[in-house]
This record gives structure tokens, C-alpha cells and sequence, in this order.
């Protein structure tokens, strides 16, 4: 169900536009972006200046509505409509137009031509402005409603597309080459002391795997960085202490625990994000409302 107002259909097309993938997406194009977060603003603002003007007891004797605060009202709607077809633009959505916005277009910047030319409110005091505040609301509610309806259509046939693809599936078998690689610690017997090489590169091929999947689904991963760096960086150095002691600082089977506890931690804080990612990507999600 779309909410009644301008405020609450912008409200709804923020939260679909900062939603961490297509955010992630919109802002490779840096100037569209801030063409988008400027026609997202203005709509607000001059939808506000507009609700003010509406609230306020006009004065009903002949001098009508002062020139200053009806040549704000008329600006507004003219600027209102035009932040609308940029929103559209930087959301590359196809704007149709509308013959009664574009009318009401018209009559406002007429009307400040008028006044500007000769001096008076009277062409501003013929103008019904209310009467054009509600028409042009009632319009743009559909505009916004289909914005709506694209973004939201748009994600769910992207989260369409992974169905079944579950990112946590890279973590299946990541038990096993951890449990190993502590066998090979505390135990200088264990054959996997000659096998460490192979069991972390089983641990990073997961992560890889991983990694590729969020690439693909267009999701951002920057605030994970570190901990690929973090995690790739005891797997090294836990390699380099079974093969060549003198090339690393971890000194004895303490430091190498303390390590591989480390790298398990951060895999398991890729898993839990995996499993996060996963949930938002199901049917179950988006049904409870996800995107409603």
C-alpha cells in the first residue's frame, strides 16, 4: 500500500535508493548522484513551502496575497516540477510529462512575468493557487508512485535472478581445513603440517568464492575490506611458519594459535554477512515486507 503523501512516497523512494546495492550502484556515477540527492531535496523543500503556504489564513480584503510570498509558491511549483523529471533523469526512468502539469507550468511563470513587468500582484491574485497546488499534487503522487513501483519491481527481479544462489554455500566445507591446520599446530606429528599450504588455500579459494558472489550481485564491499586484508594476512604468515620460521615474527605454536583463532573469527564474521545477504535475497524477506 503507497502512503497518501508527497512527504511519505519520498520517504518510501529514499529508503529503495539507500538500499546498500543500488546506493552502491547509483554512486558510481558521482554527478547523477548528486543530481538525484538535489531533486530528492528540492522535492521536500519546496513541497514544504508549499504545506506552509496552505496552513496559513489568507487575507481575504482586496490587497490578496503579498508579491514576495506568492512569487515563492508559484517558484515552488515550477520548481517542483522540474526536480520531479531529475529524479526521473538520475534514476534513468523515462518521463513522459503531462499536459496538465506542464499547463499549470504556464500559468505560473506567466503570471511572474506579468507581475514582474508591470509592477503589481493583480495577475498573482487571479491565479488560484490552491486550486494549483492540488492539481499538481495529485499528479505527482502518480509520478512518485511509479518511481516507486520501478525501483521496487527493479529489486526484486535482481534478487530474482540469485534465487537459489545462496553466498553462505562458499563457506560449506570451511570447518575442515581450520580443524587441520590446529591439528598441524599442536600436533608436530600430524601429516597436516605438510599440508597447511593447501588447507589455507582452501580457506582463501572460500573467500574468493565469496567475494565473487557479491561482486556479481552488484553488492558493495568496502566495509569488508579489512577483513580480507586482516584475514589474508594471518593465513600468510601462518603459512610462512610451517615452511620458513625465520621469515615470519610468530615465534612458537602460541602465536600461530593466536592467528589461526583470528582468521577463523573474521571467516566467521564473512559467513555471518553471507547468511545476512542471503536472507535479504529470499522470498521469505521480501514477502514479510522487505519491499512492500
Amino acid at each position: 500500500m503507497i502512503n497518501n503523501t508527497l512527504y511519505e512516497r519520498m520517504s518510501k523512494i529514499r529508503d529503495l535508493i539507500n538500499m546498500p546495492r543500488r546506493q552502491h550502484v547509483l554512486m558510481q556515477d558521482l554527478p547523477m548522484w548528486r543530481i538525484l540527492c538535489d531533486s530528492m531535496d528540492a522535492i521536500q523543500d519546496t513541497e514544504k513551502v508549499l504545506e506552509d503556504f496552505l496552513k496559513e489564513d489568507v487575507d481575504d480584503s482586496d490587497a490578496g496575497i503579498g508579491i514576495s510570498p506568492a512569487f515563492d509558491i508559484l517558484d515552488s511549483l515550477v520548481a517542483q516540477q522540474s526536480a520531479v523529471v531529475e529524479l526521473y533523469k538520475a534514476l534513468a526512468i523515462p518521463y513522459s510529462g503531462d499536459s496538465s502539469l506542464e499547463k499549470i507550468r504556464q500559468i505560473c511563470i506567466e503570471a511572474m512575468d506579468k507581475v514582474t513587468d508591470i509592477g503589481n500582484t493583480k495577475p498573482i491574485n487571479s491565479v488560484d493557487i490552491p486550486e494549483l497546488i492540488a492539481i499538481q499534487r495529485s499528479i505527482l503522487r502518480k509520478f512518485l508512485n511509479n518511481v516507486i513501483k520501478t525501483l521496487t519491481k527493479e529489486e526484486m527481479t535482481h534478487r530474482e535472478k540469485f534465487k537459489g544462489r545462496r553466498l553462505s554455500s562458499a563457506f560449506g566445507f570451511i570447518t575442515y581445513p581450520f580443524e587441520k591446520i590446529f591439528d598441524a599446530i599442536f600436533s608436530e606429528n600430524s601429516p597436516h603440517a605438510l599440508l597447511v599450504d593447501a588447507h589455507v588455500d582452501q580457506i582463501l579459494r572460500s573467500v574468493g568464492e565469496f567475494k565473487a558472489g557479491l561482486e556479481e550481485r552488484e553488492e558493495p564491499y568496502d566495509n569488508i575490506s579489512d577483513i580480507y586484508e586482516n584475514l589474508d594476512y594471518s593465513l600468510q604468515h601462518i603459512k610462512t611458519y610451517f615452511h620458513e620460521k625465520k621469515e615470519t615474527h610468530l615465534h612458537n605454536k602460541k602465536d600461530v594459535y593466536i592467528f589461526a583463532y583470528f582468521a577463523r573469527r573474521q571467516v566467521r564474521e564473512l559467513e555471518y554477512i553471507a547468511q545476512e545477504k542471503d536472507n535479504e535475497y529470499s522470498e521469505k524477506y521480501i514477502s514479510r515486507g522487505g519491499l512492500s
